[in-house]
């Protein structure tokens, strides 16, 4: 499966990695192209163990990266959102970042996604995916929306480093 992981922060780059270690292909997105840049040279910036043997065993096969969001979905079945989502004022979850991809996500959107994953948000952030989608004039059967899939993909990064410290 072809996947798009937009935010290589910690939940991002290690999810980028276990996906392409099970065979999968993977675009991650950051808008930093710095972080970027060290990517593309081998260098992790944040600590996960046996996270730089996965990066650097994928790295430029299974695992690219890339500052643009655009060409990750047109090329993807499947986009994660993994950004930032600090806390607001108020106290709540501010989405203005999720908000800015889901916005960029729609206007690349030309065939069927088989998903639009956003892992750690409650679901109120679908209804954001959906007004989008809707503002754009993507049919509501273009997308489908999961939700809380960080629990889903944390216990794969264990059974993964140990997989790649065994090869």
């Amino acid at each position: 499966m072809r996947i798009s992981v937009i935010g290589s922060g910690y939940v991002g780059l290690v999810s980028a990695a276990c996906f392409a270690e099970i065979g999968h292909d993977v675009i991650s997105v950051d808008n930093d192209g710095e972080k970027i840049a060290m990517l593309e040279r081998g260098e992790v910036p944040i600590h996960e163990r046996f996270l730089p043997e996965l990066l650097a065993r994928h790295r430029g096969g299974r695992l690219r990266f890339s500052t643009s969001v655009s060409e990750a979905v047109e090329s993807s079945d499947v986009v994660f959102i993994t950004v930032g989502t600090p806390q607001s004022e108020t106290g709540e979850a501010d989405l203005s970042f999720v908000e800015a991809v889901a916005q960029k996500i729609a206007s690349a959107i030309r065939s069927q996604k088989r998903n639009l994953y956003q892992p750690d948000q409650k679901r109120s952030a679908g209804l954001i995916y959906k007004s989008i989608g809707r503002a754009v004039g993507i049919p509501e059967h273009t997308s489908t929306i999961a939700h809380h899939l960080e629990p889903a993909v944390r216990p794969l990064v264990p059974a993964l480093a140990c997989a790649a410290a065994a090869t």
